[in-house]
């Protein structure tokens, strides 16, 4: 659960938590819940409340030790610990700077799902 202590969003409406709940990999087999800082969204960025997530085949196989993601004696590994993982949800913006909101056409309120395959610019 998270904690009392808010912070009001930038247009004053709603109140973004202090903490989350977050999963945050420590290793092969060794994912945990875990209470976080909710992130402040640097320029450019947004900050979306999650309401849905999805786990899908490379997650598991992250989740299960696959040499593609912990790397082996063929491979160096890529898989970073004290993440947050995952790449499939959709959530609602609840913060961002106006400049962000206008280039993505988007708002406060707007829910939105992430495009994993999208390349960033």
């Amino acid at each position: 659960m998270s904690t009392t202590t808010e912070t009001p969003t930038s247009s004053g409406s709603a109140t973004i938590p202090a903490t989350m709940r977050a999963v945050v990999v420590h290793g092969p087999g060794d994912y945990r819940l875990e209470e976080r800082p909710v992130p402040t969204p640097g320029p450019g960025e947004l900050l979306l409340r999650t309401d849905a997530v999805g786990i899908c085949a490379s997650d598991l196989k992250c989740y299960h030790g696959a040499a593609k993601f912990w790397g082996d004696e063929n491979r160096p590994a890529w898989a970073e610990t004290d993440r947050i993982p995952g790449h499939e949800f959709v959530g609602t913006i609840v913060a961002g700077d106006e400049d962000a909101l206008t280039k993505r056409k988007r708002w406060r309120g707007a829910r939105s799902a992430y495009e994993p395959n999208t390349p960033r610019r």
